[in-house]
């Protein structure tokens, strides 16, 4: 029997288990914790302690009943690093009556014979799930308990609800998920927040990554779309056409028009792949000295969660220019003054356009950015033709195809936070 790819692993695991309690889908909220199990993320050691912390505990939901008064519209937040928190801020700042909710990471007591019950059924007797061992199925059994808990503990906490809108950050995981669960049950609708190019499995060309779950596992009611793209790709994971929702791309909506910089060949950026593409950012450092061989000076940006250990032989074989990675994307332009950038598997791709840089991409293992222009090489030959004929190009021309392509990752002039979120 063939092994299973962490993608099958996980949907292999979800699709077969159904369980729902008090109106909670338990499907939909376990999820996540499977999607990080099948793709090795997070793993917490089964040890006492950590059964102890699941099974007689339940998430503090303490603070969120002062989120809740009439006409607020609700905001969550979990720490997922700067770049996000900053999206999250420019969101908030259009929306009267906005409440931020950020969910702590202390517990509170909550025993339930009940719950240690009802959780053995879908998992110690779940035939569908053969691939697993008896401790991988103990390690499940005492976070669904932990989820009954919580679901129980928000239950019990807050009786009230007036609300007008719920924002979770990022509803495929499980304690946005909850609070779906629980909006929805009072009549609250909830609106997931685009923070990148978010794609159906079926759009990636190689190995699908985790980050498939922010639409394969939706679980809020709609999607605060930036562009059309993700019009497509929700309907490919198979959800209605009526969860997209125009928003625009806060970052961006500034912009009204990209006006593409002056092109030249003196200098470029480029930007490598988070460490899963390790093997293509290798390739991609050796194609940098062909680069400059042909006597373009190249800077090179890494991805701002990388190991750099993993490139430690390929970084002291040769003299390359770095650009710090703390260094925004802005910024990295206004140092380096580039004439164009190669980005490989990242949506920094798009967000190069925005400030009109012509950007191409690296074509090996190519996955993470599923459209854009006829701009893909992984050979000087190919690189040379694209450059050349970037630069006979009317620039009229130039900019149709830029902004046609744009407009899909990032509509353009857009910001519909306010008028969506305070819709009665």
């Amino acid at each position: 029997m063939a092994q299973l790819t962490p993608f099958q692993r996980y949907q292999t695991l979800k699709q077969g288990f159904t369980f729902s309690y008090r109106g909670y889908d338990l499907q939909g909220i376990l999820a996540g914790d499977l999607a990080q199990f099948a793709y090795g993320i997070k793993q917490e050691p089964l040890t006492w302690t950590f059964i102890k912390s699941k099974l007689f505990f339940s998430k503090n939901w303490e603070g969120l009943h002062s989120c809740l008064p009439k006409d607020a519209v609700v905001f969550t937040f979990d720490g997922y690093g700067k770049d996000y928190e900053n999206l999250l801020q420019q969101i908030m700042t259009e929306v009267p009556n906005a409440l931020l909710f950020q969910p702590k990471h202390n517990v509170s007591k909550r025993f339930s014979i009940q719950h240690f019950f009802l959780a053995l059924r879908p998992i110690f007797f779940n035939r569908k799930w053969k691939i697993l061992s008896f401790k991988e199925r103990l390690q499940f059994y005492v976070i669904l308990v932990h989820h009954l808990n919580t679901i129980l503990s928000l239950e019990t906490s807050v009786k009230e609800v007036k609300t007008q809108k719920f924002v979770p950050f990022l509803s495929c995981l499980p304690v946005d998920s909850i609070l779906c669960h629980f909006f929805r049950k009072h009549n609250v609708p909830s609106y997931g927040i685009q923070h990148g190019l978010h794609c159906a499995a079926q759009e990636y060309l190689g190995a699908i990554p985790y980050d498939v779950i922010n639409l394969e596992n939706l679980q809020a009611d709609y999607v605060l779309a930036w562009g059309t793209s993700i019009q497509k790709s929700l309907a490919l994971a198979g959800h209605p056409s009526e969860r997209f929702l125009l928003a625009g791309a806060p970052k961006y909506a500034h912009i009204r028009e990209v006006k593409m910089q002056p092109f030249h060949q003196k200098s470029c950026i480029v930007a490598l792949a988070r460490d899963t593409y390790w093997e293509g950012n290798l390739k991609l450092l050796r194609f940098i000295q062909d680069i400059e061989a042909l006597g373009i000076n190249v800077y090179v940006k890494f991805h701002p969660r990388s190991d750099q250990k993993l490139y430690a032989k390929a970084l002291e074989s040769y003299a390359y220019k770095h650009i710090d990675v703390n260094c925004s994307l802005v910024d990295s332009i206004s140092l380096v003054k580039p004439g164009f950038a190669i980005v490989y598997n990242s949506t920094v791709y798009y967000e190069y356009y925005l400030q009109g840089i012509v950007t191409l991409r690296y074509a090996f293992a190519l996955n993470d950015t599923p459209f854009g222009l006829e701009d893909t090489v992984e050979s000087i030959a190919e690189l040379e033709a694209f450059l050349s004929q970037w630069e006979t190009m009317e620039e009229q021309v130039r900019n149709q195809k830029v902004a046609a392509m744009v407009e899909q990752f990032c509509a353009l002039g857009v910001n519909n936070y306010k008028s969506i979120l305070t819709a009665k």
